[in-house]
């Protein structure tokens, strides 16, 4: 009689300990300098006091294994770093305009190792967060920080007909596309710009965010269950007009 053998998870050796911890440590670091930015620059706020604004970001995106948690000898299928696209469009209320929501849409195209070749994943996410700055514009210099907070969801698409199995990775994908839930959770600043759009002003927006998926595109071979959570670590730059200045 066969005995069966429960898989043994995955534990993080030394050099990925590190590996991670350094990931985490640069994250840590930028968001810290996107604060003290937003603390000590100087400049005209009264100019950053606005109820409306939309425009676009550009960056790069860190994305974590999409078959986590996968048994001690399976290959991580990871698509590693990339760039990505976004347009948002935000909302500030009351007088004081330290309270805003932003309506925010995104693309990337990764790649990742899988069998018999190279994939790539088509990704588009939406997202609507909450937006809390750290200081009024009134109170504020030209650096205004915040934190951000919501719920979205990721359409993956890794190609559509038959099922494809990656045995190495104790990962397959069933020929389907799907959108999974994600919460965001980051910070940023916005900047004063010197140009303008139609002679509306301009900001200069710098944001580092996690997008965390509560499932993975990917099930395990073993036993046909959803891999766990995946992160999208984003850090982007970009411009938007103020459609009403509050002069």
């Amino acid at each position: 009689m066969s005995r069966s053998r429960t898989p043994q998870r995955r534990t993080c050796s030394r050099r990925i300990c590190s590996q991670r911890f350094d990931r985490l440590a640069g994250v840590a670091l930028v968001a810290a300098t996107i604060l003290g930015a937003g603390l000590v620059l100087p400049g005209s706020a009264q100019a950053q006091a606005h109820g409306w604004a939309a425009g676009f970001t550009v960056g790069g995106s860190w994305i974590s294994d999409l078959n986590p948690g996968a048994a001690s000898e399976a290959i991580g299928v990871s698509p590693g770093v990339g760039a990505f696209f976004g347009i948002h469009g935000d909302r500030w209320y009351g007088e004081a305009g330290r309270l805003g929501i932003r309506y925010q849409g995104a693309y990337q195209q990764p790649r990742f190792d899988w069998t018999p070749g190279e994939r790539k994943i088509d990704a588009g996410s939406v997202d609507v967060s909450g937006l809390f700055r750290l200081i009024a514009p009134a109170d504020a210099g030209a650096a205004l920080p915040y934190v951000t907070a919501g719920l979205g969801g990721i359409w993956y698409d890794l190609g559509r007909g038959e099922s494809t199995f990656f045995g190495a990775a104790d990962a397959y994908h069933d020929g389907s596309s799907r959108v999974l839930p994600m919460a965001t959770f980051g910070v940023g600043v916005d900047l004063d710009f010197p140009w303008q759009w139609q002679r509306d002003p301009m900001r200069l927006r710098v944001e580092v965010a996690d997008h965390m998926t509560f499932g993975s595109p990917l099930r395990q071979t073993s036993d046909e269950s959803r891999y766990g959570p995946v992160h999208h670590v984003r850090f982007s730059v970009g411009l938007h007009s103020v459609l009403d200045l509050r002069r």
